[in-house]
This record gives structure tokens, sequence and C-alpha cells, in this order.
């Protein structure tokens, strides 16, 4: 992942931007800025704004300059100073123009204006046809297409015309999928026997047969004389053949355009049209009606889509999405003689029935020159379909998205997001629960934090969704929880219940709105689990689920028990003074973790952790103090006690500059969970009457980190390190890792990031005469108890039940070391690990990966033999430097059969 961005970073040393033409250039996306009016990865490209819809008023050409446009008037109107308009000219005195007329010298010309065209007549704007014929690829009914008799009638029926997205035909929710065209000048929705069509037109009787029709002339027409094409433009489906054609392009903003007139509405997103064209059509007559041979050419449409609306100021998209029709009877172009009792039938038939009045009256030869409800001469329009069901919504929510598959920007972020971990185990300090999903509520989906975002993609947008069942165990057994998590299993993108890419962050705090995301997971749940088919196809298209991966970017390190480490190279040993220490130290990133220590009892030589504070920068710090009753924690963030919310409040989750503290419960042991920008989170729980420390540290803070959890650089050998740089023995003993070098890194009033009460100080934790109990010290007589309690390889566990006696003690910090063992040898399989033993010959092997079933596959070498380790026995490490890799690598130099998961 930090690849990635390290690689776009790089690239922009190389991007020139065109100084000129360019505000700026983005240093951190690797971005030229534009100005107004260029465009290109370097800002070297003119705009050509008059591509684009509606620059210019009405009435107006748009003609395009570099970096910029010109709006002038066309010919015909001039500009109104007053207003700014493009206005009509009016100075003919001899031509009766319908709109407008100017004159050049004493020659009299009628002019029309943007979305209407001159007739022959010279003299009359009228609407003019949608586009249509061979040359715009329409379909053409031919004797290739499904013959149908009625009454003795032939008529020719298209193919099956699918509506991809549906559209709504009255007021059912369910979408008419499919079309057919006759061409008696009618229009059959939905799958349909044609035996139920009456024999002559009659729009009353098909309605009671309960057929959907659309009938802009539906008459007895000659099949043979004309044409009729049909073409159909879908906005939302990738596999048409002309999407993305300029085409149609002119056909959807003519359809908005006219919709939104024709209805009086603020706009209108188109989804889909289907044009249809009679052309040059005679009507069915005898030989001898020798007077009847006029033609006729008129035109319907069927245009689907969703209503512009205003809401708090902004324009958003009608829920619901409606239908129209428009039939289109140009002026000149009707040319059928009035012949009485000639059957024509006008309309629309849904769920309801809609038909023009008088229409076996003369009047219907004059339908051309009539003025429709539009406001136009023969131009009709009407609503015939709403729907607000899973299906349109999904289509709205496609719709409205679809232009993110073409923008690079969006392309470029969805690049840079991290990819979804394999397994809830390894979910690293990037990602935080966003919601649990399914009926038992086991499915558990996670989102990238806004503290990950806040330090590594800042200016990124989106976010990512990944989804894994998790099926928790129902007893309190620490090693079946931990198993539960390595077994959890992500889910693809074919089930309903999967993650996705998010358009924006999911958090209520994000710096970016999360409405849009919210919107985003309702639209997945609508396209993939309510509707499914296609639309879901869709969706992960825009929104894809890219699969999730086993490597794992961070390392686990821990702290516990009569204070045990474990580093982040892996290295355990103990040190149990009494004070206050630098747990870690990245001075690069500004951040530091201390830790505070104090003696278990007033009488014991064991001390234990009892307070953690971690700061970064100036606007993150969190301390966790154990309570006085020894049982809660008290929990100050930003100098601010939120014990008490933290406790009251199941869900707790507060983001305070750049970390994130989230309170989880993991059987039924409290948790907090601090996370920081720098890649380091922090897990802080009551064990037995101390606090215990899980941490999981980026991988990119390799070689920057210091202090008691060692120099994070894959080597243990150099683990104690001290702050002037010296590195000590790795062997040291446990006397020598107290004085030489845990005092070393002893908090001092200059570097202590504690908060302390009104009547204490650094001096109060400080003790610097304190001698604790060390390995040579410890009670012999009472060796064989612990090693009949912990087995004899768990040092930690002896040590601890022989400074304290209390064995409960010591199994829970034997406990905790196997759950971090069984954890660090999980997460080993994200890459191949070279291993190696010191017990006997050197022997070089590769643990590949855990099993579902919990079980572990090593492979020496150079050999070809597998051994499946279920668990590492007792005794098969025999050494303080206590590593699962030497375990592993011993029990197959020695042909062990191994038995337990971790170094006990």
């Amino acid at each position: 992942m930090h690849t990635i961005i390290l690689e776009a970073s790089i690239s922009v040393t190389a991007l020139t931007c065109v100084q000129s033409n360019s505000w700026f250039c983005d240093n951190l996306n690797g971005h030229c800025i534009c100005k107004s009016g260029w465009q290109g990865d370097k800002c070297q490209e003119d705009v050509d704004e008059c591509l684009a819809a509606q620059v210019c008023q009405p009435n107006s050409e748009c003609i395009n300059t570099l970096g910029s446009y010109n709006c002038m008037c066309r010919v015909g109107f001039h500009l109104n100073i007053t207003s700014g308009l493009c206005v009509e000219r009016g100075e003919c005195k001899v031509k009766h123009c319908s709109h407008t007329c100017w004159t050049q010298g004493e020659q009299e010309t009628c002019g029309c204006p943007d979305h209407l065209e001159l007739t022959s007549d010279g003299f009359t704007c009228v609407v003019p046809y949608y586009s249509y014929g061979f040359s715009n690829g329409d379909g053409i009914l031919s004797s290739d297409n499904m013959l149908v008799s009625l009454n003795n009638n032939t008529v020719y029926v298209s193919k099956p015309i699918y509506l991809n997205q549906g559209v709504p035909f009255g007021s059912s929710e369910q979408l008419q999928t499919v079309a057919y065209v006759m061409t008696s000048g009618a229009i059959i929705l939905g799958a349909t026997g044609f035996s139920d069509i009456p024999s002559s037109p009659n729009l009353h009787q098909a309605f009671t047969q309960n057929q959907f029709m659309i009938a802009p002339y539906w008459a007895n027409i000659n099949p043979t004389e004309g044409y009729t094409t049909h073409h159909l433009y879908e906005n939302c489906i990738l596999s048409q053949p002309d999407h993305g054609s300029a085409q149609k392009e002119i056909i959807m903003k003519r359809a908005a355009r006219d919709i939104s007139e024709y209805h009086n509405l603020k706009g209108f997103q188109v989804s889909t049209v289907l044009v249809v064209t009679w052309v040059s059509r005679e009507p069915l007559h005898s030989d001898n009606e020798v007077s009847d041979r006029g033609s006729n050419t008129f035109q319907s449409l069927l245009i689907s889509g969703w209503a512009k609306e205003i809401h708090d100021g902004h324009e958003v998209l009608a829920e619901e999405e409606t239908s129209y029709v428009i039939f289109i009877y140009q002026k000149g172009q009707m040319n059928w003689n009035f012949i009485p009792d000639r059957i024509i039938n006008i309309g629309v038939i849904s769920d309801t029935i809609t038909q023009l009045p008088t229409t076996d009256h003369d009047l219907v030869g004059m339908i051309d020159s009539v003025q429709g409800n539009t406001g136009y001469l023969g131009v009709f329009s009407f609503k015939v379909g709403t729907s607000h069901g899973p299906a349109t919504q999904c289509n709205r929510y496609i719709c409205s998205k679809l232009p993110l598959l073409s923008d690079p920007v969006y392309a470029n972020e969805m690049q840079q997001l991290y990819k979804c971990p394999c397994t809830i185990a390894e979910l690293g300090h990037q990602w935080q629960l966003f919601e649990k999903r399914g009926l038992n509520q086991n499915i558990y989906c996670y989102a990238i934090s806004t503290v990950a975002k806040a330090r590594f993609l800042h200016n990124n947008r989106r976010n990512k969704l990944c989804c894994y069942k998790w099926d928790k165990p129902e007893g309190n057994d620490w090693q079946e929880w931990e198993e539960s998590r390595m077994n959890s299993a992500y889910i693809p993108s074919d089930s309903p219940l999967s993650g996705h890419l998010l358009i924006s962050d999911p958090w209520s705090w994000s710096y970016f709105n999360n409405s849009e995301a919210l919107e985003n997971i309702a639209a997945h749940h609508m396209c993939c689990k309510q509707v499914k088919s296609e639309k879901c196809d869709l969706f992960y298209k825009i929104f894809p689920d890219t699969g999730c991966t086993d490597f794992v970017d961070f390392v686990p390190a821990s702290a516990l028990g009569d204070p045990h480490i474990i580093t982040l190279d892996g290295l355990l040993y103990t040190m149990n003074g009494w004070g206050e220490y630098t747990m870690m130290d990245v001075s690069e990133e500004n951040f530091t973790l201390q830790a505070r220590t104090e003696p278990i009892a007033p009488l014991y030589k064991a001390t234990v952790f009892t307070a953690f504070s971690a700061k970064e920068n100036n606007d993150a710090h969190v301390q966790v103090e154990l309570s006085p009753n020894k049982k809660e924690m008290m929990m100050f963030l930003n100098a601010v006690d939120f014990t008490q919310k933290f406790y009251e409040d199941s869900d707790f989750t507060l983001v305070l500059g750049s970390m994130a503290v989230v309170k989880e419960v993991r059987l039924q042991q409290v948790t907090v969970r601090a996370t920081f920008a720098c890649g380091v989170s922090m897990k802080v729980y009551v064990a037995l009457n101390n606090l215990e420390i899980e941490l999981y540290v980026d991988k990119h803070l390799l070689n920057k980190t210091f202090g008691l959890v060692g120099n994070f650089n894959g080597n243990k050998r150099d683990e104690f390190t001290l702050p002037d740089g010296t590195v000590l023995p790795g062997n040291l003993s446990h006397y020598d890792i107290f004085y030489e070098f845990a005092k070393k890194w002893e908090v001092t009033p200059a570097t202590s990031v504690f908060l302390y009460k009104s009547d204490q100080n650094y001096l109060h934790y400080w003790h610097p005469d304190y001698v604790p109990m060390f390995e040579n010290n410890l009670d012999r007589h009472q060796h064989t108890n612990a090693v009949r309690l912990c087995g004899s390889s768990s040092h930690a566990c002896i040590f601890d039940y022989l400074t304290t006696l209390d064995a409960k003690f010591a199994e829970n910090s034997k406990k905790a070391i196997l759950r971090y063992t069984m954890l660090s040898a999980y997460l080993a399989h994200s890459h191949e690990t070279s291993l190696s033993s010191k017990d006997s010959e050197t022997l070089d092997c590769k643990l590949f990966r855990m099993r579902n079933n919990g079980t572990l596959q090593v492979q020496e070498i150079d050999s070809k033999t597998h051994i499946d380790l279920d668990r590492v026995p007792a005794g098969a490490c025999s050494t303080p430097e206590m590593t699962l890799e030497k375990a592993l690598c011993t029990a197959i130099i020695t042909n062990t059969t191994l038995k337990n998961a971790g170094v006990l």
C-alpha cells in the first residue's frame, strides 16, 4: 500500500505542468491543478466548453476559443442589453412568421428558436423529429420480423426489444422489460400473446384484455408501404453498442429538456429512451381507393428517468422513477385524407387508459396542425408510469454513479486504498469495525479508519468495506477465541453480505460527509440482495470488491505479568523494575509510549504494569491507569477523564486529533484500543490486579522504534539498544537487563508524557534504590510446584509463580504468551520466513501458512517433506530466547510430534 503512495509521489517530480494554464502542482497526489478551460495531465489541452449542455443562453451559439468560449446570438435574434438574453427580431412587414423574422435589404426571412425547425412553407416553426433512419443505426421492421394476422390484416411485429433497466408503466412497482413495435402504429409492452390484441384498433377493448400499449396512431396501416424504425438508448447499460456515442448524448439531452419543459420539472435525468418512427406509412386500402394515397410520418418516444428536485438548496433526484410518452406529428407530414368511419386510436393503456378525443373525426387528419398539450403544434406528452421499488432505486443509484467509471481520479483513489485482509486476525491498525450484519449478527464489516486515512490517504475521499463471517465461540476459552478470529471467512462479492469499495468515508466524524457512503451501502443492499441479477454486476463494476490479501502489514508486541516484554522482533525477556519507563520511542513520528510499574503488593518484590501513557504530536494523548480497586481502568484522553463515559457506553468510540479510541469486549474482558496516525495501535486491559498491553505496529516503522519493546528491524540480537544508540549483547542476564538496559530508559521530568495528580509528580514514581527479585534469588524449593503448574519451558510463568506464589497470576502470564505466540505464528504466513535452530545442527526452514483448521505447515528448504504441526510441545525450546520459529525447526530436526499451539 505504501509503495503505491510512494510511487505516486515520485511521479510528481517528473511531471511538468504548463505554467500559464495551471494554478499549481499537487505534489501529494501528482496532479496538475488546471485553470478553467484547460485539461490534461499537464493542463496542455484546451477544453471545448461548447460540447457541454446549455453553456450559452437560449437562441445563441457557442464558439470555442483557447481556454474559454464566447456566446453569439443566432441569426434572427439580437442581444437584449437589459435581460442579457437573445430575443426575437420582429422586423418583417410582409411575411407572417410563427416566431422570429429579420430583414436583409428588402428580403424578409423567418427564423426559429434552438429547439424548433422551419417547415417547407418558410413560415412555421415546428418541433423536429428525433433523429431516425438507417444512418442512425435504427432497427428496421421488415419481412424478417414476425407476421401477425389481425382481422385478415397483416401486421409486422418487431423482435423483442429488451428494456434492460426496466421502465415504469402504470402504478405497479413491476417494471416493463420488453417492447414490441407493430407496423400498425402501436407499441406493445410486456410479454404478450398477440392473439389477445383486438382485430381492429380499439383501445378500450385492449384495456379490458389487460394489454399495455402505446398507440401514437393505431390504424389499419399498409405494412408494405413506407417503413418503421426503432432505436433504444439506455444511459446505464455499458454493453449498449452506442454507449458513449455523440448521437446518444444528443438524444438523451433533448429528451431531458423536452420532459422538463413539457411537464414543468426543474430538470430530468434520463435513464431510457425508446424512439419509434413510422415513416411514409399509407393506409390499408382497396385498389379502387385511388384518392386515398396520402402518407403519414409520426413518432413515439417512451422516456423514463428521475425528476430533479431542490432540497435544502441542493439539486437532488426524486426517489421515484417516472416514465413519459411523447407523440410528434410534424406539420406537413400527416397527409391521410379524412374518410368517415376509418378507425384511428391515439392514446396509452397501462392500468388506466388515456385516449385523445375526437380521433374518429376529421380532426385526426389535422392533428399536425393542432396545438398539443405541450403548447407546440402536433406534440402531445403524457406521464405513463411511476415506480419506487428496489429495482428502480438501484437503477437510479447506478445511473447517477456511472460517470465514475471514466473518472481517472476515482480510479487512482481506488488503487491507493488498502486491500482487505483475508481474516479478522490479520486486520491491522488501519481497520475499524463499522457494522454487524446477518440474521445472527455474525457478519462483521470493517472500514479504513479516519486516523489511518489522515496519515496515509489524506486527500482520498474513498473508503472500503471488508466483511467477514465470524462465529464467536460460546465459552471463555481464549484459544477457541483466537482460532475463531483466524478462521473467520472473508466474504467475496458473490454474496449480498459482502463488502465493496465505498464512495466516501462511512464515519459520522469524517471530514467528508458520510451520507454518500450510507447511501452507497443501501444501494448495494438493493442491487445485490433485493434485485440481484445484472444490476448487482454493474454495481460491483463501479464499486468493486477487490478481494483479500494474506499480506500482513503489522507486527505484534506485548507486555504483561511481573513485567515480561515481548519485543517487536519477537524476543521475550523479564524486566521487573519499579518506576516509569519508555516502552517505545518513534522520534521521527513524534510518538512516545511509556509504562508505569508498581509492586503487586507492599511486601512483594514483584512489580506489575499499572499505567500506560502514549502521545503523538500535541493532539493525541491517551493515558490508561489501573483503578484503585484494581478491577477497572481509568481513562484520560487529551487530559480529559472519559472513564465514566467509557464504561457506560457499550459502543464507545472517540476520534480526537490523530487518534481513535474504541471500546472492545473480548471474552467478557473490557479492552480499550487506541490507534494513532503514525501506525501504532495498542490494546490495554485489566488482567489480575494489573494492566497488560498488546501492541500492533505498522511495518513502515521498521528501523524507527527504540525503547523497551526493542529496535524494530527483524534482528533479535540488537533489542537492547540504549538511547544513545549503544547496542548491548543480546544474551544479557536478568540482572544486566535491569541495570544496564532498563534503567537507561527510565522516564525523566523532561521526557515524561504522564499526567499526574495535583499532589504528585514524576518523583512520586521514581525509585532509584529499588532492587528487584532476580532469577538467581528465587525460592528454588517451590520450583517443582512451578514446573508442575507451568511446564518446564514457560519461564515467564515459572518466574511469576516463584515471585508471587499466585498460581492464577502465573497462569495468566503463560496464557498471554501463548496467545502472542499463536498470533505471531499465524501472521507469519504472510511471507516466507527463514528459520534456524541453535540447539543442534543448523537447519533452515520455511513457514508457509496456518491452515483453516489451525494447523501449521512447515517445509524444509532442501526437502519436499511437509510436517503438519498442531501445537508446539513442552520442552521443544529450552533457552530463555523462546521463539516459535526455533521450536518448529527443533521439532523438524528431532522428528518431534508437536502438540501445542505456541511455546509453553
